[in-house]
């Protein structure tokens, strides 16, 4: 995906990840961001939109972030919008309690409840 993305300037890189690591509000708790939340951190000019999806997989791919499985046991609500309810996972936020979320293992079926 990411094949023909080209990064000009390296400090827009650093303000995309400050935005979530700076942010003052609360739209990172305890280390999870839903991405219904972007819209409130990444604004236009900088950020529009429409790269919201490309951003977040230049997150991934550098490991800032992570996608969390949406069969993790955390509920969470659903949305007309495709792709609004996913939420990603940003270690460097996590605080000293573990997240309670279940990540699958390879190889490992998960318990039917």
């Amino acid at each position: 995906k990411l094949y023909n993305v080209i990064i000009i300037d390296p400090h827009w890189l650093a303000k995309l990840m400050s935005t979530l690591i700076t942010s003052k509000m609360n739209f990172v708790a305890n280390g999870v961001l839903e991405r219904k939340n972007l819209t409130f951190l990444w604004k236009a000019p900088d950020f529009p939109e429409s790269l919201h999806g490309t951003l977040l997989d230049i997150l991934e791919r550098f490991e800032i972030m992570y996608r969390i499985p949406a069969d993790s046991d955390q509920p969470h609500g659903t949305s007309a919008i495709p792709g609004a309810d996913e939420r990603y996972l940003m270690m460097c936020l996590v605080n000293d309690k573990r997240p309670p979320l279940e990540f699958p293992r390879p190889g490992v079926e998960r318990p039917q409840s």
